[in-house]
């Protein structure tokens, strides 16, 4: 099993390898989207690690968060309530030790299906960000007995309610993570690495 570390600035490493993040790959191929000020960006990585503890049956009752965040708990509550998912994995980070690349993917959940949080979601980058941690994720041996085998986007956009994205499974998931693989090969040959 590999190592994978994150630094605090989104830089991963894999066995003590730099190696670019899902993110980076798509970013420098397709270009960056525009995030806003600081709370948008600090924003996301507080709701993900709400969406984290709440799925690992915390009670943030006893947890100190920003207030504005309460609606997207909300969405997160609403979701859980409608599906009824039974998680396996949550805020995992992944890679592929093949194509070079890693990633923290949200969770899986329901022996096989990769969701991933998205306050508003953006198909085209989150098809390929799905293809790019399905991939990873059913390279790794420890993952044999439960490989990913359909992907969607969770849309919480901070109103109290959410959206499930398109349902990726099949030749439709194989594809979203061939398409990834081929950002993958263009940002190698754009960046020499």
């Amino acid at each position: 099993m590999p190592t994978i570390q994150m630094s605090t600035d989104h830089l991963y490493t894999v066995d003590g390898k730099p190696v670019p993040s899902v993110t980076q790959v798509i970013s420098g191929i397709m270009g960056e989207l525009p995030y806003g000020d600081e709370w948008y960006m600090e924003r996301g990585s507080a709701c993900h690690e709400l969406y984290r503890m709440l799925a690992d049956g915390a009670d943030l009752i006893d947890y100190d968060y920003d207030p504005r965040l309460l609606e997207y708990v909300h969405g997160w509550y609403a979701w859980n309530a409608g599906m009824f998912p039974e998680f396996m994995a949550t805020e995992t980070q992944v890679a592929s030790l093949v194509h070079s690349y890693a990633g923290t993917l949200d969770a899986v959940i329901d022996a096989g299906t990769l969701i991933d949080y998205k306050a508003s979601a953006n198909e085209p980058r989150d098809r390929l960000q799905l293809g790019a941690y399905t991939h990873a994720w059913n390279e790794d041996p420890l993952h044999s007995l439960c490989k990913i085998k359909q992907a969607y986007i969770v849309e919480i956009p901070g109103n109290g309610s959410y959206k499930c994205g398109h349902v990726y499974s099949g030749a439709e998931l194989r594809r979203a993570s061939t398409d990834f693989l081929t950002l993958r090969r263009a940002y190698a040959i754009k960046n020499g690495k």
